[in-house]
């Protein structure tokens, strides 16, 4: 974005919608009305399930946590791509758009992205890191995360989506293969447009697949700490927590490891079709996969998120008796069970 304010000639030539007019730019596009119905409607079912869940953690009795601010965070970044990467991409796939039939939204849409998907994915780092230091040196959370802390941890994914909103290329959704590129032209090889700068995104890499690396690590002693600590324990509740957060921690790296580095891929080589459909249903996993996890894997959430949305009659159904918490254990344990 800082090109635009920067050197607006420039940016004129790399983004004009001059070489075609508003017919042609139309008909370059491949409208696709199952896809982007699917695309669409995940997204909205999503972001409601989001803003639900989020009312969960936003309980008096959570939010005075650290994990859970960042996981409050998490999710609102979460729905800011959905936004983008389901909602709009569903009704531009619906349309069959590009670039140039709606430039001013995929441009601005593009840069919120670009610094919703690093703040997200910086958060998750942010998180696996809280959960990691509470393993190791519960005592010292206080220190490290209480209070005013915590949001000046918060303050690195926010910086770093500010410097992918400025200063990286807007990636642009083209349903000629329904996905998002940087080059704004993509497919169209006859557009005369110099696509050097549209190939500069080594920051975006650098990001995907540094997060994809220190997300392995983290989570690796992560599960190391987790073993080492109920190692000698016979305790079926301590099996039960070491058991649940080895999926719900291979489940969520997976989803961030595969469609950072698939996303990466595609962008360097001339990738067919479908890869392009599963890289973008990855991304989207990405961005929802959270709240499935915390709704099925994690007790606690899911327990309270029972109380708060579903009837009384149909509670027996989904949640099955349990021995009573207290409200610091119930909080202090979210992020495990």
């Amino acid at each position: 974005m800082d090109l635009y304010l920067r050197d607006p000639q420039k940016w004129q030539e790399l983004y004009s919608c001059e070489y075609l007019n508003q017919t042609q730019w139309n008909q370059e596009g491949v409208p696709n009305l199952l896809l982007g119905s699917f695309y669409l409607y995940v997204g909205l079912f999503f972001i409601v399930l989001y803003v639900m869940c989020i009312g969960v953690m936003c309980q008096k009795q959570f939010r005075r946590h650290s994990c859970l601010k960042i996981m409050i965070n998490i999710g609102l970044m979460d729905m800011g791509n959905l936004i983008v990467n389901s909602v709009f991409t569903g009704y531009m796939t619906i349309i069959g758009g590009v670039y140039c039939t709606h430039p001013l939204a995929n441009y601005v849409l593009g840069a919120w992205v670009m610094c919703a998907w690093t703040n997200c994915s910086t958060s998750s780092l942010l998180l696996s890191l809280n959960r990691v230091l509470e393993l190791l040196f519960p005592k010292r959370m206080d220190d490290l995360f209480g209070g005013y802390k915590i949001f000046l941890w918060l303050l690195i994914p926010y910086l770093e989506g500010l410097y992918f909103l400025i200063y990286s290329p807007a990636p642009m959704f083209s349903s000629k293969s329904y996905g998002w590129f940087f080059d704004p032209y993509f497919g169209m090889d006859f557009i005369p447009v110099d696509r050097d700068y549209f190939h500069n995104t080594w920051a975006h890499s650098v990001h995907n697949i540094g997060t994809s690396v220190l997300f392995a690590f983290l989570y690796a002693i992560h599960i190391s700490a987790m073993w080492w600590k109920t190692r000698s324990s016979n305790n079926e509740n301590m099996s039960k927590t070491r058991r649940t957060l080895f999926i719900q921690s291979i489940l969520i790296c997976s989803l961030n490891f595969s469609a950072s580095v698939t996303y990466v891929y595609i962008e360097h080589i001339d990738p067919p079709r479908l890869l392009v459909i599963v890289a973008h249903a990855l991304w989207i996993g990405c961005n929802c996969g959270a709240v499935i996890i915390y709704l099925t894997v994690n007790r606690t959430i899911r327990r309270e998120f029972v109380k708060l949305f579903v009837p009384k009659k149909y509670i027996s159904m989904i949640v099955a008796p349990s021995t009573h918490q207290s409200t610091h254990q119930t909080a202090k344990s979210v992020a495990y069970k």
